[in-house]
């Protein structure tokens, strides 16, 4: 029997539990006012702007949904690599209120659920 496809609630569940410390707030006065995902569309529009004067760029670029490429969007990438997007580090930074990052499990999720098109 195949594992159920993931859902929107499944990946905000997970995004959720790794910033349990912080703040809405907190997190756009790091990541810019578009960075939330309290609906779907809120986190596929999401994007991060350091407001270090580099580039902004999408969580999710819409470019890489539904085709099996999800490994390689942004959030993935900052939750899953050591050195995030654009060597801005394994986010969240310094792990979640327990210090912990993503789990295998948890990326595998969020990477099913934009492979099968951000299903609500």
């Amino acid at each position: 029997m195949a594992a159920p496809t993931p859902r929107f609630w499944d990946v905000k569940a997970i995004l959720d539990w790794l910033t349990n410390h912080r703040t809405r707030q907190q997190l756009q006065s790091i990541h810019g006012s578009a960075f939330q995902w309290r609906t779907r569309q809120e986190l596929l529009d999401a994007v991060v702007d350091l407001q270090d004067g580099g580039p902004t760029f999408c969580l999710i670029d819409p470019g890489l949904v539904g085709n099996g490429r999800g490994a390689e969007t942004n959030l993935v990438k900052a939750l899953r690599d050591s050195d995030g997007v654009a060597g801005k580090g394994q986010m969240p930074f310094g792990g979640n209120g327990d210090g912990q990052h993503a789990t295998g499990l948890q990326i595998q999720t969020i990477i099913g659920w934009i492979d099968a098109n951000c299903p609500p």
